[in-house]
């Protein structure tokens, strides 16, 4: 069975890059990040994340 996690964030950088993380490294699931427009740098870090993760063509 497939899961997806969905995490909130807004303004929430910090701490939702260490969610994420920890949902990636503890299961097998996919995980959402919903984000409306926070005016800290979440997606940077997010994105860092992402690009660590996956190649991108």
């Amino acid at each position: 069975m497939k899961i997806f996690v969905v995490v909130p964030s807004w303004n929430e950088g910090k701490r939702v890059v260490k969610t994420v993380r920890k949902v990636l490294k503890n299961t097998k699931n996919s995980v959402i990040v919903v984000d409306d427009g926070s005016s800290d740098n979440s997606f940077v870090l997010l994105k860092k994340i992402l690009s660590a993760l996956f190649c991108f063509a």
